[in-house]
């Protein structure tokens, strides 16, 4: 279900424009939090020396099925499963998920 909250003004300047809401943020319904998009990350990444190895999507479309995944039938979660990890590491949907794991490499 979508919170309302992610509709207002505010909350997209402060995540999408300064990146950054802070648990004092009069707006804020969540923890102090900051959010990056998937090029942003490998900047950043690229700039203090390290490696990409992987950049996955964690969540990929599984927050849309969030009410219903438990009680899937084995095979239909085997079919979202291997749907899922074949597509977390595909670049056209990783902004999709809302949470990502990035794992680098030490030169």
């Amino acid at each position: 279900m979508l919170n309302n909250n992610y509709l207002k003004e505010s909350f997209i300047e402060k995540t999408l424009v300064n990146g950054v809401m802070k648990s004092e943020d009069e707006d804020n319904f969540w923890v102090e939090s900051n959010y990056f998009t998937p090029k942003e990350i490998e900047e950043f990444v690229d700039k203090i020396g390290f490696e990409k190895v992987s950049n996955i999507a964690t969540d990929g479309i599984g927050r849309l099925f969030s009410e219903k995944v438990n009680s899937f039938s084995e095979k239909e979660f085997e079919i979202f499963k291997g749907y899922h990890l074949a597509s977390c590491e595909d670049e056209s949907l990783l902004g999709y998920s809302n949470h990502g794991l990035y794992i680098v490499k030490k030169f």
